[in-house]
Parts: C-alpha cells; structure tokens; sequence
C-alpha cells in the first residue's frame, strides 16, 4: 500500500519537521509537490528517495546551498515542476555536484555565483526530435573563459524511447527549438552523458545523436533534406516547403563556421565542403529548421 504526502499550499514549506515530511521518503511513499507550492530543503538536509518512492514535482523544490538530494535508480523526481539550487563558488569547480541534482561540473576558473535548474518535461528540436525526460539550466556570474566539462546524470525510466547508446549532449542555443550537439561522451555504467572544452555552461537536454538528414512532415512528406552525406567536396541542401532564404554552417561545438545568408529564395543550394575540416556539421536553414551531414 502507497502513502500519500501532498503539499498543496501556497507558499513556501520547509521539509525537515515530522509533521510535515522526512528527510527519508520510504518504499512505497508518494511525495507531490503541487503547481504554486514551494517544498524548500534546509541547510544540511538530505532528501533521500527510496526504491519505489515516488515523488511527482509540479511545482518548485528548492535546496539551500548544503542541502542534498539522494535518487535511488528507477525512482527519479517526475513531474511538470523544477528542482533549484544556488550558491557561491569561490574557487574552480572541481567534481562539483550543486545539490545532488545530478550534473557535475568542473571549471577552469571560479564560477561565483552559480545557479542550476533541473525539469523533467521533454524538449522538441527543430527537426521534430523529443529529448529525454531531463534537462538541466545553468547560470554562472563569471560564464566566459571556464573551460568546463559537464556530466549530465540520467535515469533509465527518463529515456523517452531513444536508444541508450544513442544519447548525446546538446546545448539550447537560443530558442527552446534551437539545440546544438556537443561533443560527448557516454558512460552507460554511470548513467551520464559528458561534454568538455566548453567555454561556458548553458541550458543542457540529451537527444538522439542521430540527427535526420532530412525532416518529414506529419502528413509523411519530406520538407527539406541534405545529400549526400557523408561528402567530401559539396552537399545539396533541398527544401520542398518554404523557399530557402539563407543557410548557417556550425561545427559540433555550434561555432559559426559558413554562412550564406543573401542566396535568395530558393528550393535548392549547393555548398562547397572545400576547407571544412572532416566531422559533423550542423546545417541551420533561415527559418530555423536543422538538418546535419559528415564531411568525409
């Protein structure tokens, strides 16, 4: 039998006293955070979630900066709402892991003040993929110059139908449509995705690595498709839907590396490869919709 614990006040409530919740959430015990209410997690507390546990997230946990959050594998936080934490780093980053919520970061540099937020409702790129059901937003007061690597923690009840080992990290790049792969490396023992190198810390969702060629309309017709791919001297880019006003070449770190942007309106567009080193590159059309090829 489940035990029910519902916060459905408005406000702000501190979980810490027994009339209230534990810090332990016991096998078979439904915590629900509801739309308005706040559940704040003190300083020193550990919120530790048990097997079969269930916690259902559609408003906002807060966790004070030495506040901490235990999952235990199957039984991650779901629901429409956010889990928050922020804090002072003085010094570089090093395995840092803001609450337990489950993305550790390193940096080159002291990231001040660092803010991290953790949702678990999907995104959808402009290629009409669907993330897993986990992103994480980052915010830093110094966020240049940081030579970062992230390690975002998944769970597999999360996956949203992509295949494990398909899962690669991508970084939002304006718009909640607009994602950039990242280079990544996926450690399915640790149930994480890493991206290195990177010169500050964003917005991050995982997808499958295996961008489209081409993008299908929901009536199953093609509306636009690069070819061939892999290439070594041009791909063709093609669309059958709206004309094609200008095209953004980035590399996989989103580095603008080509840009056509005055070819008129056109249904096709040849692009030279000579130049471009061998990868992954990401062709962004003017109405925002992405396609990828490999230059061999």
């Amino acid at each position: 039998m489940f035990r029910k614990l519902v916060l459905g006040l408005l406000g702000s409530l501190p979980l810490g006293s027994s009339c209230i919740a534990q810090s332990v959430l016991h096998t078979n015990t439904i915590l629900t955070v509801d739309p308005g209410t706040t559940l704040s997690i003190p300083e020193g507390l550990t919120l530790s979630i048990e097997p079969t546990a269930v916690v259902v997230n559609d408003g906002l946990i807060t966790f004070a900066p030495t506040a901490l959050l235990q999952e235990s594998a199957g039984s991650p936080i779901i629901g429409s709402g956010t889990e928050e934490v922020s804090l002072s780093v003085g010094v570089p980053a090093v395995e840092l892991d803001p609450a337990g919520l489950g993305l550790i970061i390193n940096t080159a540099l002291a990231p001040g003040q660092l803010d991290v937020e953790r949702g678990h409702t999907a995104f959808m790129d402009t290629s009409g993929r669907i993330s897993t059901l986990r992103w994480y937003r980052t915010d830093a007061s110094t966020n240049t110059n940081l030579d970062a690597t992230v390690r975002f923690t998944y769970d597999l009840t999360e996956l949203n139908g992509i295949p494990e080992g398909s899962l690669e990290l991508f970084v939002r790049n304006g718009a909640d449509d607009h994602w950039l792969p990242l280079p990544s490396g996926l450690n399915t023992a640790l149930q994480q995705v890493s991206g290195s190198a990177l010169d500050s810390i964003g917005t991050y969702a995982l997808f499958d690595a295996n961008l489209p060629t081409g993008l299908v309309h929901p009536d199953g017709s093609i509306t636009a498709w690069v070819y061939p791919s892999p290439a070594s001297e041009f791909v063709e880019v093609v669309s059958s839907a709206a004309r094609i006003h200008g095209i953004t070449v980035l590399d996989v770190t989103g580095r603008t590396v080509r840009t056509y942007p005055a070819i008129g309106a056109v249904r096709s567009y040849r692009l030279d490869l000579g130049g471009l080193a061998p990868g992954t590159y990401q062709v962004v059309l003017s109405d925002g919709r992405s396609l990828r090829f490999i230059r061999s």
